[in-house]
């Protein structure tokens, strides 16, 4: 998957387990696209955790929507706004 910058996720869907990427930033690592809905093994600063993948249409920019708990300490820990 490509660098993408960190957002978070809307607030209905925190503590569930899942990340949101346009389809455009959907790819795994040989730039194959992922569907909506698999389980993927998020990786960053060294870290990883399963999350399921969904879409998100409403921006076409590199980004990766997720919750607090995912950012956080305890799994990946990343902060908003950095890639």
């Amino acid at each position: 998957m490509a660098t993408l910058e960190v957002h978070q996720l809307s607030a209905s869907e925190v503590y569930r387990d899942i990340v949101r990427v346009n389809e455009a930033h959907r790819t795994d690592k040989r730039m194959h696209r992922i569907k909506e809905g698999r389980i993927c093994l998020v990786r960053a600063n060294g870290r990883e955790c399963f999350e399921i993948l969904r879409g998100y249409p409403d921006s076409s920019d590199p980004e990766i929507r997720m919750d607090n708990y995912t950012r956080g300490p305890d799994k990946l820990n990343l902060k908003l706004n950095h890639s």
